[in-house]
């Protein structure tokens, strides 16, 4: 996985940082839009990416378009921590 889509999936994770139009689609389960927007590199590592996020992305982070707006309204694990704390 190229470095720069690791520390944008971890952004996200972590701040809410809106991904680009790539990973938001691999998030929200459209993988038609993330073979339509992403690079050669990012296609051809989408098992891996995919992996990634099984083991680190937050079920509530994951899924939908909605659950993506959602977590980025939400300020991403750090924003809900805030909240909680």
């Amino acid at each position: 996985m190229k470095p720069e889509t690791k520390e944008a999936i971890n952004n996200y994770m972590t701040w809410g940082h809106p991904p680009g139009d790539f990973i938001q689609s691999v998030l929200a389960n459209d993988l038609g839009r993330a073979f339509d927007t992403g690079d050669g590199e990012n296609i051809a590592d989408l098992r891996e990416i995919l992996q990634y996020l099984n083991k680190a992305c937050p079920r509530a982070a994951r899924g939908t378009y909605a659950q993506t707006r959602a977590w980025i309204r939400g300020g991403g694990s750090a924003g809900r921590r805030k909240h909680i704390a």
